[in-house]
């Protein structure tokens, strides 16, 4: 796991320019950015690749997204949760902001340190790595209900991308790709209210103004039975149906 310190040390004291929120301090407003994290751990092949793919490139993704040094009146919030059976979600965060204006190097330098989130972030990775190993971790593969529990927990006034580390099969809430590769052809009207737990579909149509994009980092597990083109369709239209900007690639170099 030392690499993966590496890694995120450089990509971490980095921020998006982004929304405004009004604060009561000497900066007029802060913009807020943030990165949530979502890795399927519902099958290890699927995981391992993952994991690979945020240690060999994260560093050049968060590059390559614009992300320039920290400045004053500035947020970053950076979130990782797991993607598993039982759809409980897990979802951990840190962040790094700089609220003030006038700030000494040494102050500045304090603010910004991406300790605390690098710390987050190997802990739950090598948690991430035991859970995909249990079986209670593949009962079901809730990817949907995953990406709109981490939407709905984006701020109101932050700009957010979602990062999701997958490989497209969904198994939840009585659809699932591995029983009939007829699902793909549902009426996503209907795939919506099927694959997506009351609740937190209704809390997402509250939230519709949240300026959120979804990146699906698309990965092959060990028991993946649909066509990869096919897969990409069917979320493309789903995610449409949602009115949610979606973009799909096979790694973080990609992008």
């Amino acid at each position: 796991m030392k690499k993966h310190v590496i890694i995120f040390s450089v990509a971490l004291v980095a921020l998006l320019a982004g929304a405004c929120s009004q604060i009561s301090s000497n900066c007029e407003c802060i913009t807020k950015k943030e990165l949530v994290i979502l890795m399927d751990v519902t099958d290890t092949v699927i995981f391992n690749a993952s994991l690979n793919d945020l240690n060999e490139n994260f560093s050049g993704f968060m590059d390559n997204q614009g992300l320039g040094q920290i400045k004053e009146c500035s947020s970053f919030k950076l979130s990782i949760a797991p993607i598993v059976g039982g759809d409980v979600y897990e979802l951990s965060s840190e962040t790094v902001s700089v609220n003030r204006k006038g700030l000494s190097k040494q102050q500045f330098k304090k603010l910004t340190d991406p300790t605390k989130q690098m710390k987050m972030l190997k802990s739950k990775l090598d948690y991430f790595k035991q859970l995909s190993q249990t079986p209670e971790a593949t009962l079901a593969s809730p990817v949907a209900n995953t990406i709109i529990k981490a939407i709905n927990n984006v701020e109101s006034d932050s700009d957010a991308t979602i990062l999701v580390f997958t490989d497209l099969m969904e198994h939840y809430g009585g659809f699932s790709f591995y029983r009939s590769k007829n699902d793909m052809n549902a009426d996503f009207s209907v795939v919506v209210e099927t694959v997506i737990d009351p609740l937190v579909l209704n809390e997402f149509n509250k939230n519709t103004h949240k300026k959120v994009r979804v990146i699906f980092v698309v990965k092959q597990s060990g028991t993946n039975v649909a066509n990869r083109r096919d897969l990409k369709q069917f979320w493309a239209g789903l995610m449409q149906q949602l009115e949610i900007q979606a973009v799909f690639v096979d790694n973080l170099t990609n992008i």
